[in-house]
């Protein structure tokens, strides 16, 4: 059960902060292990079994089909865990699970913009070579990032791949190792 202690603390993050939201419990299926809800949605390759009294497998596989195959996502960038975490250590703990996040990849930084429901947070620009040709901007829940790099830092990944496509309203994936996450954006009044 060692093994499962890092995704045991992200799932229990994930519960607390869902508003009525469906959560997919802990579940193997395929030899990966699966959890989470309709914003934050994570696989995982493991050698542990889990399952449930009622089992979600046909949920599960439609989450598979519709979230985790590659050729959805068509542009990556390999992004530092340990630089990423700390900036989005600075989010503060009392924020409403309704706030986002504006993040704006460009060939040369990454700028973070915080919804005017945040004012106390002053926009981010971090200065980084991305190797990409065009700027992409999402938006996403903080909170959700956040607890996505706490739960790599914990399994001690150095880098992940921030995997996204052409469009705003997509989820965006970040993947390391064996592991998936895939983060619901939110979507804004003018995007």
């Amino acid at each position: 059960m060692d093994e499962l202690k890092s995704y045991n603390s992200h799932f229990k993050k994930l519960e607390r902060g869902v508003n009525n939201k469906p959560i997919i419990p802990m579940e193997t299926y395929n030899g990966f292990l699966y959890y989470g809800h309709a914003s934050v949605m994570v696989k995982t390759k493991v050698d542990t079994h889990v399952n449930q009294v009622e089992s979600n497998v046909d949920k599960l596989a439609m989450v598979d089909e519709r979230y985790f195959i590659d050729k959805l996502y068509s542009h990556q960038i390999t992004l530092e865990t340990k630089t990423f975490k700390n900036i989005f250590q600075v989010i503060p703990k009392g924020l409403k699970t309704n706030d986002y996040l504006k993040i704006t990849l460009n060939p040369d930084s990454i700028v973070m913009k915080p919804h005017e429901s945040l004012r106390e947070l002053m926009e981010v620009k971090c200065t980084v070579d991305l190797d990409i040709e065009e700027p992409f901007m999402f938006a996403v829940n903080p909170i959700y990032v956040r607890d996505v790099l706490m739960l790599l830092s914990s399994l001690k990944i150095k880098n992940f791949k921030l995997k996204y496509t052409n469009s705003n309203l997509r989820p965006v994936m970040f993947e390391a190792d064996d592991i998936q996450v895939v983060v619901a954006p939110v979507r804004l009044p003018n995007m």
